[in-house]
């Protein structure tokens, strides 16, 4: 354009377009540089919020898992204190029970020699002139709460025909 209109020699102008297209360039280069600058500020903002979003999920998930654990740890306890419960009562109740047959087995032992005293001790008692009758079997006394609460009705047995 500045050969044909202004009348500047050809290697004029072409220095005068060299010139031009150069501070073209360097003007693109520039605005390309400020504009990416402005977007990777907003890359690193977007980044900035995207990792404080995710340090906010991370600290609540620990917060949760923390809470779960709690009571997870809470209801092992529970469990093992009722465990714990459960073992000294039947270990209690072990005891009872074998304390219960120690005091039977030595009632047992009393009465029955209580019952073969009074068997070797009844016929030296008896007076010679007096027949000797069969003595009944030891019975020996239930309390009361074992008795039977009716009596039971006496037999009665048929005499033989004369």
């Amino acid at each position: 354009m500045l050969y044909s209109v202004a009348g500047i020699s050809g290697t004029q102008s072409a220095i005068v377009a060299l010139t031009a297209l150069t501070f073209l360039i360097l003007y693109n280069a520039v605005s390309m540089r400020m504009r990416d600058r402005s977007d990777v500020g907003g890359q690193i903002a977007d980044l900035s919020r995207g990792t404080a979003d995710l340090a906010r999920q991370v600290a609540e998930f620990g917060r949760r898992l923390a809470a779960v654990e709690g009571r997870l740890v809470s209801a092992n306890s529970a469990n093992a204190d009722r465990v714990q419960a459960v073992h000294g009562e039947i270990n209690e109740l072990g005891l009872l029970v074998k304390q219960l047959a120690v005091s039977f087995a030595t009632h047992e032992e009393m009465l029955s020699s209580a019952a073969a005293a009074a068997a070797a001790a009844a016929p030296a008692l008896r007076p010679a002139a007096e027949p000797q009758k069969e003595a009944p079997p030891f019975v020996p006394a239930m309390p009361a709460a074992v008795a039977p609460a009716t009596p039971s009705p006496p037999v009665k047995t048929k005499a033989p025909p004369a």
